[in-house]
């Protein structure tokens, strides 16, 4: 019995295949019909993920005129020992990860495989060197990612992805290519949270604008009060509301772009009581009768919020209309737990209320808006003058 998976019919469209409990791959393309099986690779949910990645590549390939007729850039390496190519290892690591991690998060882990098989093709993960690693993050990250914080964040990647490997029984050698990779990273002045007033002349502009972006009102006064994070806000279902009165919401969950729910980023949650104002903005919402599983906020065509269409056809030219300097949407989170340590939120509150640790509020968020040390006028040049 046969069963295919993430087919799209479209010329140079690969299906996911599984034959006898082993998965396969078979396609079309310029007339010619191509079969490749996966090794021993059985059907289950994560070689089904893994097999759909591989059928992506393939895909890319052909549509960017990177195809291979021969078929050994995709023939899959030994699934132990040291034979298994770099850009493998991490499709694989990318498999056990993606039921932990949102689809943007994903897409960064398929792009740096693909830059893996670019600039080592079928190299085996453990003839790789510290001083490989080093010329890969010299000559490929640097060329492809503006700051010395994200080529971290992505050595780091790779470095986690060793270890996992180890674990599972790959055979690595005794040392990580990619310890002790970091940068130095220079300080940068970062995003600036909205102001106060900034904030208000926003939630105004959503009340008075046209139709499709008042739509987003609520969304947006909602947002700035809890600082949820995007694919939490757009996971907030009537249900996560604790009570008829609306008095109190649990945020614990997120959904991306693919509509797939998932822990939040950091598989924390918390309960927040709302204001009066808030109650009420939800009760108005709810009405008498409703469905405790639909989503708090939808698109006009009452589906899930598209993040991307927020902000490009309503976020980005409000603020542009009101004079304000852009900043993405997800600044909203950035200006609500500003303001509350401004207000005096504990850092301690601040971590369970928006869900991330102290260690993250005192780096991106303590004193960003007023609460500066501030250095003191010792030489009196005004007093001294008089």
């Amino acid at each position: 019995m046969e069963r295919a998976s993430g087919a799209r019919h479209w010329r140079g469209s690969v299906k996911v295949q599984s034959r006898n409990g082993y998965l396969s791959l078979r396609w079309s393309f310029r007339r010619k019909r191509y079969q490749m099986a996966l090794g021993n690779v059985r059907d289950t949910d994560l070689n089904q993920r893994m097999a759909q990645r591989m059928a992506q590549r393939i895909e890319d390939d052909i549509t960017t005129g990177n195809f291979d007729p021969t078929l050994r850039k995709y023939r899959p390496n030994s699934d132990k020992g040291d034979g298994i190519a770099t850009w493998r290892l991490m499709d694989k690591f990318q498999a056990w990860k993606a039921r932990s991690i949102d689809d943007r998060t994903l897409e960064k882990y398929r792009v740096l495989g693909r830059r893996l098989q670019d600039y080592w093709g079928d190299r085996g993960a453990a003839n790789i060197t510290p001083q490989d690693a080093r010329d890969f993050r010299d000559r490929v990250l640097r060329k492809h990612m503006r700051s010395e914080r994200t080529i971290n964040e992505t050595t780091t990647l790779l470095s986690a992805c060793w270890q996992w490997a180890r674990r599972n029984g790959y055979e690595l050698g005794d040392r990580n290519p990619w310890d002790d990779m970091r940068l130095r990273v220079p300080p940068s002045q970062g995003c600036r949270p909205f102001t106060l007033d900034e904030m208000q002349r926003i939630l105004q502009g959503f009340e008075n604008g046209s139709p499709k972006v008042r739509h987003y009102a609520d969304f947006v006064k909602t947002w700035a009060f809890l600082g949820a994070r995007t694919g939490e806000m757009r996971a907030l279902r009537w249900r996560h509301i604790t009570d008829e009165s609306c008095s109190q919401i649990w945020i614990g969950e997120t959904l991306d772009q693919s509509g797939n729910v998932k822990s939040t980023k950091n598989q924390k949650d918390s309960f927040v009581d709302l204001p009066e104002w808030l109650s009420q903005l939800l009760r108005d919402r709810r009405g008498e009768v409703f469905d405790k599983d639909d989503l708090i906020f939808q698109s006009p065509e009452g589906n899930a919020i598209e993040a991307g269409n927020f902000n490009n056809r309503i976020w980005r030219p409000l603020l542009k209309e009101l004079g304000i300097k852009y900043r993405r949407p997800y600044n909203i989170r950035h200006t609500s737990i500003s303001h509350n340590a401004e207000a005096g939120l504990s850092e301690a509150d601040a971590a369970q209320l928006y869900r991330t640790s102290i260690p993250m509020i005192r780096r991106n968020y303590r004193g960003s808006i007023t609460d500066r040390p501030v250095l003191k006028d010792w030489l009196n040049i005004n007093e001294t003058q008089d």
